[in-house]
């Protein structure tokens, strides 16, 4: 999830209209976030967003930067996965759409999916400039780009289905998923 609950900037605001757009329709909506992106005010571990619970799955909002990075995103996944197989039992899971994701949290999520024949969406905001940027970046940010580009070019062929918000990445999907 690429928002930092329950505030944040736009991608926040889009997260919210698409949980509202659920809830009204009588969907169950549950948000599991891995981490925070930045630090906001008012950002807390669980709550509400719009008609939606929502929670980050290691219990806090706390970030690490690079290297430092992998083991709490690792931990963060086996959360997350932890989290659908208890819901799936308990509750059922119909539906799991998945915002801005990498390869490695793609994969294993998408797996899950499959084995319990629940479709995955995989939903988009914006480009993702870690590969494509020319300017001078450090190893760990590169195996990050590098993460991010192997979601694109292989994990959105994955997906039931693909949400964008601007005909640029309808465009950029639909090539790259072979998806009308």
């Amino acid at each position: 999830m690429v928002a930092d609950l329950p505030e944040g900037t736009g991608h926040t605001k889009r997260l919210e209209t698409l949980c509202d757009a659920l809830t009204s329709r009588d969907h169950q909506v549950q948000v599991l976030n891995e981490h925070g992106m930045s630090r906001t005010p008012a950002q807390r571990a669980s709550g509400r967003l719009g008609g939606a619970e929502f929670e980050y799955v290691l219990g806090t909002v706390a970030r690490r930067y690079g290297f430092a990075a992998i083991g709490l995103k690792l931990r963060a996944l086996v959360a997350v996965l932890h989290k659908l197989s208890r819901h799936f039992r308990d509750e059922g899971v119909d539906l799991l759409i998945l915002n801005s994701l990498s390869f490695y949290d793609i994969v294993p999520i998408t797996v899950w999916a499959r084995a319990h024949r629940v479709p995955t969406i995989q939903a988009y905001e914006d480009e993702r400039l870690e590969v494509v940027s020319r300017e001078k970046l450090g190893v760990a940010r590169r195996l990050f780009g590098i993460n991010a580009w192997l979601a694109d070019r292989l994990c959105s062929r994955m997906a039931d289905g693909i949400i964008v918000i601007s005909s640029y990445l309808r465009d950029k999907y639909a090539r790259l998923s072979h998806t009308p």
